[in-house]
């Protein structure tokens, strides 16, 4: 909830949903690579114009990794604060 997450769609081996977090809006596309075994994070603009690829993620990784990317900012405790008026 915290990226703004929404609109989630599969498919083989791919994951897409849309965010709307602090550092990125647009989409984040996570996709599993077999030969691998890790995992990639492909972040897109709103119009679907590649940002950044973050590739070679363990999945035990994919959540920091993503928040990192999408929401987590220096000042993250005082933004919260200020879009949820807890002053």
């Amino acid at each position: 909830m915290s990226w703004g997450f929404h609109n989630p769609m599969g498919g083989d081996n791919v994951l897409m949903f849309k965010v709307n977090g602090f550092i990125h809006q647009g989409d984040v596309i996570i996709s599993y690579n077999g030969a691998s075994d890790l995992f990639d994070v492909q972040l897109l603009t709103k119009q679907g114009k590649l940002v950044k690829t973050i590739e070679n993620i363990y999945v035990d990784q994919l959540i920091d990794v993503i928040d990192e990317a999408v929401e987590h900012t220096t000042d993250y405790n005082s933004r919260i604060n200020n879009f949820y008026n807890f002053n």
